[in-house]
């Protein structure tokens, strides 16, 4: 397992009114990296600087004729945990239930990630 959804699983576990939103920072950061390696797995590489919307029109178009429910599941978790991080005051913060389905799909792409070997 990604060792930043380790710790995002940790603040989870943390009871103070702040962990879920840095589950969500952790977990957001794990589905970006996520989102890397499955772009080197096709042998692309988007850049140091490229944004995190322009990675997943790269992963789109990748894999969507191969397997689109990866990007659908990327553009999800990546959009909704994005909004958790980016939480206004006058919005209610995401609940444990939601960060943790959040974490549980990022934990899965993780699983669709080939192997370097």
């Amino acid at each position: 397992m990604n060792r930043l959804l380790t710790i995002a699983i940790a603040q989870l576990r943390q009871d103070d009114p702040y962990a879920n939103r840095r589950a969500a920072w952790f977990a957001r950061s794990a589905l970006e990296d996520v989102i890397v390696e499955l772009l080197h797995a096709k042998q692309v590489d988007a850049g140091p600087l490229a944004s995190g919307r322009t990675k997943l029109t790269c992963l789109e178009s990748l894999y969507r004729e191969e397997d689109p429910d990866i990007v659908a599941r990327a553009q999800y978790a990546w959009s909704r945990l994005s909004e958790a991080c980016h939480q206004h005051a006058y919005e209610l913060a995401p609940t444990y239930v939601e960060l943790a389905h959040l974490v549980r799909l990022v934990m899965g792409l993780c699983g669709a990630v080939p192997n370097k070997d």
